[in-house]
């Protein structure tokens, strides 16, 4: 075997300080030793190991760790591969001269954190290569996150911008936002808004992300305020619907009280409650107004303002005032104030007012100079204050009243100092009239009916009247009734009238209908000639009196004190006559049937015959009486009580009828003798005598 030399440089330690300090190798200290290739094979290969450096690293086998390796040595670097290079026991330390860094990842993420790492040879647990996680503790934030927009304004992407900051923030996550305008809250409907993640107010603009603001100019205006009532409709609350439409308008606190006025007169009527409204309710058919102080709302002319007139109405809504002295007619155009045209009459001429249409004339507490002539139309007259102060005076320059072809009805008036023809006080012509609560007194007729004259067939219907110091110079000082009219008298006072021939009282001549008297009194009238109380000639109905009393009339120069009746029947029932006188028939002369019941006939007097009742009837005409009483009358010569001459089949008949004290005798029938009865005698007569 042939020896070979190699030379070995032994530079471990060298080598050691090149890699600590880069310092070159010291060639001073290197030595050569030659080897010798005992196998000279030339590579050394299975050579004896004659130093005991198997791998020739400068390293005895009892130093080297691994004395096959050159590059295992206790000089090595030692690196990461697996090995312990430097033979100190530990492999691919944290030491080694390649070990990576590596960088704690607390969060999983694949992001390491900076400020906490190791190194290593292989990557430890939970730690990466790299250090770029800006949050470790959030597995969501690191650069490859994607940038979304949240509350605590995270740098998800670790890309130093967070949020609106952020160029690359998901625009999936943001919110869209809306300019407020006015501050409050809501933004405007109108405005189609811009993308961010945080609110974008500023000082000077507003942004909300509600788009709900109907009017983004006014911040009363918005879905929270409250609806109110205004005059411009404003949709407060933005619900789309204002004031009276919107359900939600507080009505009550901020809205009116509308009153109804159904008389459309401009006030309403505090009777029926209010109803509040924002806005005017009214509508075609129905007015409501803010007032409430109509009293009457189914009159417009009735209303606070309006003017008072004569016509019983609070025409102005004020109790205070007054409507004397003031005279109006109403038709239906309207009111008509007369006042000042009936001012003009005095107590020497009276002014003429004349109907010109259908309507109500209404009379003031005053004495009105006038002659009212009411022809071809119906008008009440009406006395608001009562007829004790609504008076009517002719001025004795015509008729107060003139009725001609038409209905009139009058009331608590006073009708006076008429003079005329006929009726100097009402003068009625083929008309109705009907009177109540009427006064007709101190009236004057040149020829007949001083009181009240009625004919053509005209209706006359008088109820708590009194027709009083009336005069006639013919017939009918109180009243007069003639061809073919009718009279109902009810509860009436017809005294002290006078006629200068038939009829103090009343005179009824050539009628058809129907006559009545009840519940009334005629006393203290005069007639010249003919009944003193009432005269009644050619009436084909019977005169018919009930409840009444005639007392104290007077025929001065003829027949019948109270009662004068000529071809006209008489039905009387509970009637008293007392202190009657005339010629003949003190209290009743009458030549036609008489039926009465009850009938107190006492103290009249005559200066002939029948100083009570003076019966003149011929065949077939009847007198019956029941009840009653006839006393204490007298004549100067025959028939104190009943003067009778009954022709042919008349007869007079008696039952229960009291007679006393009548002078001479109480029963005289002509031609055949006088009768004295007791009291409730019962008896029969004609012309052969009393049974």
């Amino acid at each position: 075997m042939q020896g070979t030399t190699k030379t070995i440089l032994l530079c471990g330690w060298v080598c050691a300080v090149a890699c600590s300090d880069s310092t070159a190798p010291d060639e001073s200290k290197t030595t050569e030793l030659e080897a010798e290739d005992d196998t000279q094979d030339g590579d050394g290969s299975g050579d004896i190991d004659e130093d005991g450096d198997g791998d020739g690293d400068g390293f005895a086998a009892d130093e080297d760790c691994d004395d096959t390796r050159a590059d295992v040595n206790p000089s090595a670097v030692e690196v990461c591969d697996g090995i312990d290079n430097d033979c100190d026991g530990a492999i691919d330390p944290s030491s080694s001269a390649d070990a990576s860094e590596w960088f704690f990842d607390g969060d999983g993420d694949g992001f390491g954190h900076a400020a906490i790492s190791e190194r290593s040879c292989t990557p430890p647990v939970d730690h990466v290569d790299n250090s770029d996680d800006c949050d470790d503790t959030d597995a969501e934030v690191h650069p490859e996150a994607t940038e979304v927009c949240d509350a605590g304004d995270t740098d998800e992407d670790c890309n130093g911008f967070a949020d609106d900051d952020d160029s690359g923030v998901d625009a999936t996550t943001t919110t869209r936002w809306h300019i407020d305008g006015d501050g409050d809250g809501f933004g405007d409907e109108a405005d189609a808004g811009s993308l961010f993640c945080d609110d974008p107010s500023t000082a000077s603009t507003d942004y909300v992300t509600d788009t709900s603001d109907c009017n983004d100019s006014d911040e009363a205006i918005n879905p929270a305020a409250t609806e109110v009532c205004d005059a411009s409709d404003i949709d407060e609350d933005c619900s789309g619907l204002a004031d009276d439409e919107d359900p939600g308008a507080d009505i009550a606190a901020t809205g009116t009280e509308y009153y109804l006025d159904a008389d459309s007169d401009g006030y309403g009527d505090s009777r029926i409650p209010a109803s509040v409204y924002c806005d005017d309710p009214s509508t075609a058919s129905t007015d409501y107004v803010t007032d409430a102080t109509d009293c009457d709302d189914s009159d417009d002319a009735v209303h606070p303002g309006a003017t008072e007139l004569c016509n019983g109405v609070d025409d102005d809504c004020d109790a205070t005032t007054i409507e004397a002295g003031t005279v109006s007619f109403v038709d239906s155009t309207g009111v008509t104030d007369l006042t000042s045209r009936w001012r003009a009459g005095t107590s020497r001429s009276a002014v003429t007012w004349s109907a010109s249409s259908d309507g109500t004339l209404f009379v003031c507490a005053d004495t009105w100079y006038v002659n009212v002539s009411i022809d071809g139309y119906d008008v009440d007259v009406e006395g608001v204050d009562g007829s004790a102060l609504c008076i009517l005076d002719g001025a004795e320059d015509g008729s107060v009243l003139s009725v001609i072809d038409a209905t009139a009805s009058v009331s608590d008036v006073t009708i006076q100092r008429g003079s005329d023809a006929y009726g100097g006080g009402i003068y009625v012509e083929s008309s109705t009239l009907t009177g109540s609560d009427i006064t007709i007194i101190n009236n004057a007729a040149d020829v007949d009916g001083g009181g009240i004259y009625a004919a053509d067939s005209s209706a006359l219907d008088l109820s708590d009247c009194t027709v009083d110091s009336n005069t006639a110079s013919n017939d009918g000082g109180g009243l007069m009734t003639l061809e073919g009219s009718t009279t109902d008298i009810h509860n009436c006072s017809i005294t002290s009238n006078v006629s200068g021939r038939y009829g103090g009282g009343i005179y009824y001549a050539d009628t058809t209908g129907a006559q009545t008297i009840e519940s009334s009194d005629i006393s203290g009238n005069i007639a010249v000639s003919y009944g003193g109380g009432i005269e009644c000639v050619s009436v084909s109905s019977p005169l018919t009196i009930t409840d009444s009393t005639l007392d104290t009339n007077a025929a001065s120069n003829y027949y019948g004190g109270a009662i004068e009746a000529d071809d006209c029947a008489l039905v009387m029932d509970t009637v008293s006559l007392d202190g009657n006188s005339a010629i003949r028939g003190g209290a009743i002369y009458t030549d036609s049937d008489f039926e009465a019941v009850d009938v107190d006939i006492t103290n009249s007097s005559v200066s002939f015959a029948g100083g009570g009742l003076y019966l003149s009837l011929s065949s077939g005409e009847s007198c019956t009486m029941s009840g009653g009483s006839i006393e204490d009358n007298s004549a100067s010569s025959y028939g104190g009580g009943v003067y009778a001459t009954l022709s042919g089949t008349a007869t007079y008949d008696v039952a229960s009828t009291d007679f006393s004290g009548n002078s001479p005798y109480s029963v005289r029938i002509a031609g055949v003798g006088n009768y004295t009865y007791g009291a409730a005698a019962s008896f029969a007569c004609d012309s052969a005598g009393c049974r």
